[in-house]
């Protein structure tokens, strides 16, 4: 799949997200997660579509020198260990997490 379309899948279920939240369909919790790995624009992309696959997640935002991602989800659907279980499985080293 390229990346153009890749985005839009991901928009399209962050928006999903988000229609949830706004109905109070449920809570939100954050976690920043230190990612090694995200040295290129291409890495960070895959590394948050590979977190956007979970429908809990809601957010992610990259730090610009990719040293950490700051990641918004619904705790009903998706556990902060997860979120660092998929990250190390698509092969980026997690060096901590912060709830």
């Amino acid at each position: 799949m390229n990346n153009a379309i890749s985005v839009v899948l991901c928009a399209s279920l962050v928006i999903l997200n988000i229609q949830k939240l706004w109905r109070g369909k449920c809570k939100l919790a954050e976690v920043v997660i230190g990612v090694g790995g995200l040295d290129s624009s291409d890495s960070r992309l895959a590394a948050a579509n590979a977190l956007y696959k979970y429908s809990g997640v809601l957010d992610i935002n990259v730090s610009p020198g990719g040293e950490e991602m700051r990641v918004r989800y619904d705790p009903s659907n998706i556990l902060a260990r997860d979120l660092e279980e998929t990250l190390q499985n698509e092969g980026y080293s997690v060096k901590w997490l912060r709830e």
